[in-house]
């Protein structure tokens, strides 16, 4: 497990294609993100599936979204 801060879209963009690569060799195979929303709020998304593809799409859904808020 490795927990990474990031706090720039730039950072999250990088890792976000990082990951993308270890998913599809199949290092990667779960991922939990936690986000600080506006107010000293916190959003949690997780996943744990066997298939690549769905885990490499919801690390870009996830790049997607926060490009979206900024």
């Amino acid at each position: 497990m490795k927990l990474v801060a990031l706090s720039k879209s730039s950072d999250a963009l990088r890792y976000a294609r990082e990951l993308l690569a270890r998913c599809e060799t199949g290092e990667v195979v779960a991922v939990t993100a936690i986000e600080e929303r506006p107010g000293g709020t916190y959003q949690l998304a997780g996943s744990k599936t066997s298939s690549r593809t769905q885990t490499a799409g919801m690390l870009l859904d996830a790049a997607i979204t926060r490009l979206a808020d900024e």
